[in-house]
């Protein structure tokens, strides 16, 4: 979004936090990891991991906004802090939300924020979290936005290298994300076992989530690619025949502490439409939101394994359905789901 909003003629800074060093490492450089042009400024702020760390990096905040609050036009937040920050100090804000306000805190801090003179926009990453918001009375900003997440548009030419090593002739399936659970893992284990003619590739996962699954009993045609830089995925995504998409109705994020399935707006899917593959994709509202049975995807109930492996064998023996689905959901993307389409959207008439 930073790259986004910088081509769209801003000066941009992003301020985040000063992770250690064990955190980030082999990050040599921020720019290059997330493949992204170094066209706009990363402020890094402290936030140590000891008893007051969370108290340091809010006053960091503040400082630095109050430092640099004459040179400021707009402040855009992932924050609820950070958009408080900038009420009281009377700059122009958005807010942008990716889930429910919960606790005593942030209930606090959201109706100064969303009542503020300053407060400009409200932007929400689904129609599903607008309308819990909207069931929750938490809905009463002047002017709301949904924006879904984005990609950045891929090369649609296939790579000239070969770096997921299987049979030439066996269908290639790859799930690329985290390994949470309620996020598909679960499903794309049960149908290697199902399916031992069809490849299929994981990539992603922390070091430590890989490892549980791979202590399990594996089949013979499930394979681990651990963690890929973003720089790096668009080789795996050339290599497979179809993107998995199977989250389940309760999928938990890093914290574990919300279920993220009525509200999210995966990053992955947007990054599948973008490369023009075939998608099979949980049939839940949300990603509904975006994806159309038959027409840009095939949807399947989480749950259904054996709609899952219908699927599967669709795609298998019809390679023109596998074209026209890839194809399509390339052309809705490229319209619609670009960052730098995102960032004119949630950014018209500021």
């Amino acid at each position: 979004m930073c790259q986004a909003m910088s081509d769209c003629g801003n000066d941009v800074t992003l301020i985040t936090k000063l992770c250690p060093p064990r955190q980030e490492s082999g990050v040599t450089d921020d720019y290059y990891f997330y493949s992204v042009s170094p066209r706009f400024e990363i402020v890094k702020l402290p936030r140590p991991k000891t008893r007051g760390g969370g108290l340091r990096y809010s006053a960091a905040i503040f400082s630095f906004l109050l430092r640099q609050k004459d040179t400021i036009d707009l402040l855009y937040c992932r924050s609820l802090f950070g958009a408080w920050c900038g009420t009281r100090l009377k700059l122009p804000t958005i807010l942008e939300m990716h889930g429910l306000i919960t606790g005593k805190w942030a209930l606090y801090l959201y109706p100064q924020i969303i009542t503020a003179d300053s407060f400009k926009r409200l932007v929400l990453i689904s129609d599903g979290l607008k309308k819990d918001l909207q069931e929750s009375n938490l809905l009463f900003a002047r002017d709301t936005v949904v924006a879904h997440d984005g990609a950045n548009p891929q090369n649609g030419n296939v790579v000239n290298e070969t770096i997921v090593q299987t049979t030439p002739a066996r269908l290639k399936l790859g799930y690329v994300g985290h390994l949470y659970p309620g996020k598909g893992m679960e499903i794309v284990y049960e149908l290697a076992h199902r399916l031992p003619a069809v490849d299929f590739h994981v990539v992603g996962g922390t070091e430590q989530d890989v490892l549980r699954w791979q202590q399990k009993p594996l089949p013979d045609n499930l394979f681990f690619h651990g963690f890929v830089p973003q720089s790096e995925l668009s080789r795996y995504y050339h290599q497979f025949d179809v993107l998995l998409l199977p989250p389940q109705r309760d999928v938990r994020g890093a914290t574990g502490q919300s279920n993220l399935s009525r509200w999210m707006s995966p990053l992955k899917l947007f990054e599948y439409m973008s490369v023009g593959k075939p998608i099979i994709s949980s049939e839940l509202p949300v990603l509904a939101e975006v994806l159309c049975d038959r027409q840009n995807a095939l949807l399947v109930p989480p749950e259904d394994i054996d709609g899952w492996i219908a699927a599967i064998h669709n795609l298998s023996i019809y390679p023109d359905l596998r074209q026209r689905l890839g194809e399509a959901a390339r052309r809705d993307f490229l319209a619609n789901y670009t960052w730098d389409a995102r960032a004119r959207k949630v950014l018209h008439g500021l």
